[in-house]
């Protein structure tokens, strides 16, 4: 790709990733499905994308699979907060979510180091993306653990508001 495209598809990336936090903030209140829920489908979503991408050849097919790759990392940033409320006691509600964005912060540093050094290791970023899917389905294990740890034992925020099942 050539630098004009890759700015379009950058773009097209930002319009993807806009759109589905519009919609998701919008949306997601009124879903049948808990937010924890919500976010593990859109963990998996998003690795099923990563792991597509590297077999991707035509500029067409790349540059949707990098837009539809946008919406559930869109979804995963703007239901953050909601989760850690929902997964956290009340008393550990703030640790979480410094602790969640303190995470972001230093992966955001660390990850283009480390797609570099695979890239010089392997002359591809295909291993790359296949981290990054296997890194989306851990997180989606963990949200469904957290999600039946929440159900057997009634724990969370929300426990006097709020029923603890997969449909609320």
């Amino acid at each position: 790709m050539n630098s004009v495209t890759i700015s379009v598809v950058i773009l097209w990336m930002g319009v993807g990733d806009l759109a589905a936090r519009i919609i998701s903030a919008i949306v997601s209140d009124r879903l049948p499905i808990s937010k924890t829920l919500q976010y593990t489908l859109s963990n998996i979503f998003a690795a099923i994308i990563s792991i597509c991408l590297p077999f991707l050849s035509s500029h067409i097919g790349l540059t949707v699979a990098l837009v539809a790759l946008s919406v559930p990392r869109a979804i995963l940033n703007i239901l953050l907060p909601a989760i850690s409320m929902e997964v956290s006691t009340a008393e550990t509600c703030s640790e979480t979510m410094a602790l969640v964005y303190l995470t972001f912060g230093i992966e955001t540093f660390i990850t283009p180091y480390l797609t570099d050094f695979m890239y010089d290791i392997t002359g591809s970023y295909d291993i790359a993306w296949f981290i990054c899917a296997g890194l989306y389905m851990v997180a989606a294990v963990f949200f469904l653990l957290a999600i039946r740890r929440r159900n057997i034992g009634n724990i969370g925020y929300y426990r006097q508001e709020q029923s603890y099942n997969l449909m609320r």
